[in-house]
């Protein structure tokens, strides 16, 4: 009887300790999820210490403290990711260097933060707090951006990247979900709209600032579709307001309009050394480099060495960058080849197919996020090599480790649209 009762007791106790260390842990990746904001704009080093004290805690939480996940990500999820990350070693037997190899290999650790902070059991509080911290990041690098616009005469500013498609690439993660925030979550606070008001102009701005044609055309569709699979009337009204703001931005900045119009007409007016010349150039070349290893590609990291070569064969014309094929899609296939290629494309449709997924089951906010990152990084990717980059890569699993399970309430009763439902039923 004194045994049961002393067992009862120590099991109380025990459940209580646990308790309490969860709710320290939950403190403890408030702070590091934070100061990972922060470092995810400015500082590669900041990026590692805190993400991987972020791993430590989440670990400890999850197996130590065997804490139950919130959600689950879906297996062919998983296994698309392993077999993404798997690819890589396989070019130490086709690559001539295996330094690029490695380097590619520590991003597993921005993949593997975002699938544990997903499941954690971490509450929206705490979630909200990380992500307005990574919008207040991201407005002040947009405030950056734009006094670098109008005092500093840079006609392309990127704040303290080190080219203006990351720059404009990573604040765009932050100016989309204030927008998400904005117009679909119900019950915000006053002084919340207004912060959110402040974040989406501010990075929208500096976006338009920065002329990364790419990112306007990602940040656009990924928004329209999100909304529009939220509210079409919604997406309306929403698409309405954008042209508006482009008609008068475009109106007092000549230099934007025509950057704007290039979209369509530098297919057909740019040489090989603009910036549209140079991007055809290097996919026809990436096509050349697939003919030499169709199926693994010829390995990261030798994307340049193969171009360079393709160039004094006269096989390819002379383009000013060859460091990657600006574009995720024609570099995976001449790096990792047709396998790679297959994986990668695979990868992004379950993405896709979970977020309709997440939306029509679980409701609130979460799944909308998963959408529209994943549309970011997947039409960005069209014209750049946005998550081979470490800083992308880790803006957008941020975005999704933090704001996928995010149970928010949305504005509609039902928030099951029938071509959500129709699409996450293929």
């Amino acid at each position: 009887m004194f045994g049961s009762r002393s067992s009862e007791k120590s099991g109380i106790t025990s459940a209580n300790m646990n308790k309490l260390t969860g709710d320290y842990i939950e403190k403890f990746l408030v702070v590091t999820l934070s100061s990972l904001a922060v470092s995810i704009f400015y500082s590669h080093g900041g990026m590692t210490i805190f993400g991987l004290a972020s791993i430590g805690a989440l670990l400890i939480w999850r197996f130590y403290l065997k804490s139950e996940p919130l959600v689950r990500i879906p297996k062919s999820v998983l296994i698309l990711t392993g077999l993404y990350f798997l690819i890589i070693p396989l070019s130490l037997f086709v690559s001539e260097e295996a330094a690029p190899v490695f380097a590619e290999l520590k991003k597993i650790r921005h993949v593997l933060l975002a699938g544990l902070l997903f499941t954690a059991p971490l509450r929206d509080q705490y979630r909200k707090y990380a992500l307005y911290f990574f919008f207040g990041t991201a407005i002040i690098d947009g405030l950056i951006g734009i006094y670098q616009y109008l005092y500093l005469g840079d006609i392309r500013p990127r704040g303290f990247d080190p080219n203006q498609i990351l720059y404009a690439g990573k604040i765009a993660f932050a100016c989309g979900s204030a927008v998400i925030l904005l117009l679909l979550v119900k019950n915000n606070k006053k002084w919340e709209n207004i912060y959110l008001v402040l974040a989406a102009l501010v990075t929208f701005v500096a976006i338009l600032l920065s002329q990364s044609r790419g990112v306007w055309i990602a940040l656009f569709i990924a928004c329209s579709v999100t909304v529009y699979l939220y509210r079409a009337s919604l997406a309306l009204r929403f698409f309405i307001a954008l042209f508006l703001i482009f008609a008068v931005i475009f109106t007092f900045s000549m230099s934007l309009r025509d950057r704007a119009s290039s979209i369509v007409t530098s297919i057909y007016s740019e040489d090989y050394l603009g910036n549209t010349g140079t991007r055809l150039e290097l996919w026809k070349g990436s096509l050349l480099i697939l003919k030499e290893s169709p199926l693994l590609g010829t390995g990261i990291g030798d994307f340049g060495r193969d171009s360079l070569a393709l160039i004094s064969a006269n096989k390819m014309k002379g383009v000013p960058t060859v460091d990657h094929a600006h574009s995720i899609y024609f570099h995976t296939l001449a790096t990792r080849g047709v396998i790679g290629l297959v994986v990668l494309v695979s990868l992004f449709f379950a993405i896709i197919r979970w977020s309709l997924r997440h939306i029509r089951h679980y409701g609130g906010v979460g799944g909308y996020f998963i959408l529209l990152s994943s549309l970011l990084a997947i039409v960005g990717g069209l014209t750049e090599n946005n998550i081979e980059i470490s800083r992308y890569l880790a803006a957008y699993c941020f975005i999704l480790g933090v704001s996928g399970p995010l149970s928010l309430k949305t504005q509609r009763i039902a928030p099951y649209p029938r071509a959500i439902e129709a699409a996450s039923s293929k």
